[in-house]
């Protein structure tokens, strides 16, 4: 008995330091984001689940006496590495490691990583790591002082385990937030995707013409977490959407009503909406990677491929979805990071001049949209919406409402310029997000979905709306007549592969 009781409570009487670093190197990341986005009460639990956590990881420390430094050490280096990338990716890319973020380190080359640091790595960032190597050896070595001092003093010895017992109770109550953190279908523990350098995969398809007339420029914008149901092009009662709103009502947005988007999260998404892959019904031995791209197939028939994105520069050698971006004809990235980073970049591009020698041109643009962090997606000269604009939410809820509509009416406007510069053209542009969000709309939490199926239908409807340029309809009605007999049927953007080569006047063999 007396062994068990000394067993439970090696974490405190001879490793509390230990104890503490692991539950701080772990937690800080999660709780930051949580605290960032004034979810207080998610951070506080998911704080007291990753200290009853580090309690068992001292209890397994506990179990190995005689190397236990060895597993000490062990244990700092992996939670410190852990916790320095949060830390990296909180200050370049607001926010915390993510499935995305995993991808791009599993697919990471050395000479990819040998540039990626000279980029990002200077003195200040090795200083940091230095001075972070010395505070953990200093907090490690100070173990055996304060062993000495809570021997002295006992009573203190109980502060750690009430708060352990507190913890438990905190993580029986509100097991939810476990689940919702530790979700299979978004977090990037489960979801640390294998990156597949598509030009690997080439299915060199057989395209056929269907169509005599073919639209000069067919332009893909691929949005980020816009949730359907704060549109007002779709009846939200705040007015998001002006730029969309009022090119509806010249006749030339076909607005599609029952769209779907086939995962809730990007890399997933990115599986699907740019190939002929599907959601269902592939062949039982075809991969996602092994179908043929819209790219491929424009190309074949013809068209000079361009992908635009306000994404990071180092995107295109690392991540799903500017893996894509390899087999256009050209290609361009946001070189700028962090805060600021707004999709306007996009607008920066003169396409014109870039396609001027092409008769036919796909043009791909990847915008940032309304990703997670919503205060970072939108200029000060955008903040509209206020949190007294939602008198019946909580004040923080509202705060973070308030934030996404501010970055959806932001995403309006980029959107609604783009669009414009091609009205002269005789082009068609499709416009959807990869997939929804949940802004407190269904779950008493705000992002990807969690394991709420509820949630989870919520999230993968999104907006769809094509735009036909005046010049292309009076050259080819028939495409707006088509597309306005599809737009209320029920559509999930796994299909877009055939939307676009039909409009396009082609399809494949």
């Amino acid at each position: 008995m007396q062994k068990l009781k000394d067993w439970l409570l090696y974490p405190y009487a001879n490793c509390l330091l230990f104890t503490v670093l692991v539950w701080i190197l772990y937690s800080t990341g999660t709780v930051w984001q949580n605290f960032a986005i004034a979810e207080y009460r998610c951070g506080l639990h998911l704080a007291a689940m990753y200290y009853v956590f580090a309690y068992m990881i001292s209890l397994v420390v506990g179990l190995y006496k005689p190397i236990s430094g060895v597993l000490k050490a062990i244990v700092i280096i992996v939670f410190g590495i852990y916790f320095s990338v949060n830390v990296f990716c909180i200050s370049v890319y607001n926010t915390t490691i993510t499935p995305d973020i995993m991808a791009i380190i599993r697919a990471t080359n050395y000479d990819e990583t040998k540039e990626f640091l000279m980029t990002y790595i200077g003195a200040k960032e090795i200083l940091f790591m230095v001075g972070f190597v010395i505070a953990l050896w200093a907090i490690l070595r100070a173990d055996n002082i304060l062993r000495r001092f809570l021997n002295k003093y006992r009573y203190l010895s109980a502060v750690p385990i009430v708060l352990l017992i507190l913890a438990i109770l905190s993580v029986c109550r509100n097991y939810r937030v476990l689940v919702l953190e530790f979700d299979s279908e978004s977090h990037w523990i489960f979801n640390a995707e294998e990156i597949i350098d598509l030009r690997l995969h080439k299915t060199n398809p057989t395209i056929s013409e269907t169509d005599s007339i073919h639209p000069s420029q067919v332009v893909l914008l691929v949005g980020e977490s816009f949730a359907k149901n704060h549109s007002s092009l779709y009846g939200y009662d705040k007015l998001t959407n002006p730029c969309l709103e009022k090119l509806q009502a010249d006749s030339s947005l076909i607005v599609f009503e029952d769209v779907t988007s086939p995962t809730t999260f990007t890399v997933g998404a990115f599986k699907y909406i740019l190939n002929d892959y599907r959601l269902e019904g592939n062949p039982s031995d075809l991969k996602w990677y092994d179908s043929t791209t819209i790219i491929e197939a424009m190309s074949k028939a013809g068209y000079y491929t361009m992908w635009i994105s306000n994404q990071s520069p180092y995107g295109m050698y690392d991540n799903l979805p500017s893996g894509y971006s390899r087999l256009c004809d050209k290609s361009y990235f946001n070189p700028h990071t962090g805060a600021g980073k707004y999709d306007e970049y996009l607008l920066t591009i003169d396409t014109d001049t870039a396609t001027a020698a092409h008769d036919k041109c796909l043009i791909i643009y990847h915008l940032m949209g309304q990703h997670e962090m919503f205060d970072k997606r939108f200029p000060e000269s955008f903040r509209h919406f206020t949190a007294d604009d939602y008198p019946n939410r909580p004040p923080r809820r509202a705060k973070i409402i308030s934030d996404y509509d501010n970055a959806t009416l932001y995403n309006d406007y980029v959107v609604g310029e783009i669009i414009n510069s091609y009205k002269d053209h005789e082009a068609i542009v499709i416009y959807f997000p990869d997939h929804g969000i949940d802004v407190f709309d269904v779950t008493e939490h705000f992002g990807h979905a969690g394991a709420n199926a509820e949630s989870i239908e919520h999230c993968k409807k999104v907006p769809f709306v094509v735009y036909i340029s005046p010049a292309l309809d009076r050259k080819a009605p028939n495409i707006k007549k088509n597309l306005m007999l599809e737009k209320d049927k029920a559509m999930c953007t796994d299909t877009l592969f055939d939307l676009v080569l039909r409009i396009a006047g082609y399809a494949k063999q």
